[in-house]
């Protein structure tokens, strides 16, 4: 499969993903993020303490390939920032995607959001050996 196939078909996986999982939804959404990295972009030496936690490099560090997961984690700051974006004023540096005890990434947010409507931000990361994506999905109860 060729890098743009590849693309393309993980483009198609997460948008099967958000339109059976948005109608199953009982809440109003409000916003929705997408980003999609390529690996070898965080292959090498970075400023990797200017992007992530302390917390997050930890993560990432301890996975046989740190460089996808810190895609990964990129691209869910990145689609969390842009489902929010015009409703809530957040710095990607506030932003920290921590896991559940079953693995589910969530965003933690290291500031006040503000007076917000109860905020649920609902987050899905994906990864080949190439490429990286989340989907952000920013919603409140009906």
């Amino acid at each position: 499969m060729t890098e743009v196939n590849e693309r393309e078909a993980d483009l198609l996986r997460v948008g099967r993903w958000l339109q059976s999982w948005s109608a199953q939804l009982s809440s109003e959404v409000c916003g929705i993020g997408v980003d999609l990295e390529e690996v070898v972009r965080w292959e090498g030496p970075l400023r990797l303490e200017a992007l992530f936690t302390p917390a997050e490099r930890r993560y990432c560090e301890g996975k046989a390939r740190p460089a996808r997961h810190y895609a990964g984690l990129w691209c869910a700051k990145e689609a969390a920032f842009k489902a929010l974006s015009g409703k809530i004023t957040v710095n990607l540096r506030e932003l920290e995607v921590v896991h559940t005890a079953d693995g589910a990434p969530k965003i933690k947010f290291l500031t006040p959001v503000g007076n917000v409507k109860p905020l649920q931000l609902h987050i899905s990361i994906t990864h080949t050996s190439t490429l990286a994506a989340a989907v952000a999905l920013y919603t409140h109860q009906l």
